[in-house]
């Protein structure tokens, strides 16, 4: 390691697992919990959308190292494939498996990585001006 290089705060690895958790928990929870109930009158790609974004921002913020295109593609992918996979599982808790809800996901995900790997990008150069 440079020194220019410097390591990701073990604290901001947690953020970003137990955001991932806690997604995880929120789409497989049965559609007759409370929690389901509340969020019912938000609209379900609004939800999937969010959440995806902020999975996507956090994986950018997280490291300690300037986002590259090659790593945002790797975390595009890895959130589609993850998507993909929530929307198979989701019918084992008595909920549906939507593309609708998956394009929503992607979408979400797309935001996070560019609108954060910006604000990182521009905060990284007015640090330096």
């Amino acid at each position: 390691m440079t020194s220019t290089q410097s390591r990701t705060p073990l604290w901001r690895i947690c953020i970003w697992a137990l955001y991932w958790l806690a997604i995880f928990i929120a789409t497989h929870l049965p559609p007759t919990t409370r929690a389901m109930r509340l969020a019912s009158g938000v609209p379900d790609w609004l939800l999937h959308g969010t959440a995806y974004a902020g999975l996507a921002a956090i994986a950018v913020w997280a490291p300690a190292s300037r986002p590259t295109m090659r790593r945002q593609a790797i975390w595009f992918t890895i959130l589609l494939a993850y998507g993909a996979m929530d929307e198979i599982t989701q019918p084992l808790v008595g909920r549906s498996c939507e593309l609708s809800d998956w394009f929503a996901d992607a979408v979400g995900a797309l935001t996070g990585l560019v609108a954060m790997s910006a604000w990182r990008r521009r905060r990284e150069t007015s640090a330096h001006a």
